[in-house]
């Protein structure tokens, strides 16, 4: 019989508070009490019992074109503040966070771009414990490789994020509930990412992205050039467009 440690979705404190109540195969998993797998799963634990009984609703899927999936914004006026460059930061972290939640696909390796004044690009990666389609884990990271290149004269013409190494959700945040902050976290973006989804994107804002958003039309850095590309899903390293200064993808 099947371990429960082969089921998609489990993290370690999950398949721990199962074999803790004796279900350690699938087997005992699909004849457990509905209830008593609620209280062990939470929300997803019918999801969870279906995969075990073999029951997988998700459709195949043989191969994957994409590689990473990117967002970036390109500014009129070189910026070096901290506050300003955060809130960029955020936006575009959302912008990748949707589309990651749309293809059900997750990042284990977050990647920033900037690019400099003389268009010199720099990029700056780390790699994940566990793969996120989840925009706050998105800016935590972005926000660490960020703070790394601020301070003293430095500017920047452009900012990116991006997520790499794509794959299914892991659903160690959904589950593994040792983790109350991260769980807090989860659950109040999905009830922004449903309010985005019915609202739009400016019915709900964060203090940092609303400031920003609201500076004076005056403020030649909140302005953005006449044309706009869509995001691109990325499939590899791309030459760096010199000449596309003035322009916002995202």
């Amino acid at each position: 019989r099947q371990p429960v440690s082969v089921l998609f979705g489990l993290g370690k404190s999950a398949m721990a508070r199962l074999e803790a109540a004796g279900i350690a195969s699938c087997g005992q998993l699909v004849t457990a009490p509905a209830d008593q797998l609620t209280g062990i799963l939470g929300r997803r634990a019918g999801a969870i019992r279906d995969l075990a009984a073999g029951i997988d609703p998700r459709a195949v899927t043989p191969e994957r074109d994409v590689k990473s999936i990117s967002s970036e914004t390109t500014f009129i006026k070189d910026l070096g503040s901290a506050a300003a460059l955060e809130a960029e930061l955020e936006v575009l972290c959302q912008k990748v966070s949707t589309r990651l939640k749309a293809q059900n696909l997750a990042g284990g390796r977050v990647t920033l771009k900037l690019k400099r004044p003389d268009h010199r690009i720099l990029t700056r990666s780390q790699t994940l414990s566990s793969r996120t389609d989840k925009a706050h884990m998105l800016f935590t990271v972005g926000r660490a490789l960020l703070a790394g290149e601020l301070g003293g004269r430095r500017r920047y013409r452009l900012l990116g994020i991006g997520a790499e190494q794509l794959g299914p959700p892991d659903g160690v945040s959904l589950l593994d509930l040792a983790g109350d902050t991260d769980a807090r976290q989860d659950s109040l973006e999905a009830a922004i990412d449903d309010i985005h989804g019915r609202l739009g994107q400016d019915a709900l804002q964060s203090g940092r992205v609303f400031t920003r958003q609201h500076r004076p039309e005056r403020d030649p850095t909140r302005q953005r050039a006449a044309l706009e590309k869509l995001d691109e899903e990325d499939d590899g390293p791309k030459q760096d467009p010199s000449d596309n200064a003035g322009k916002t993808s995202g």
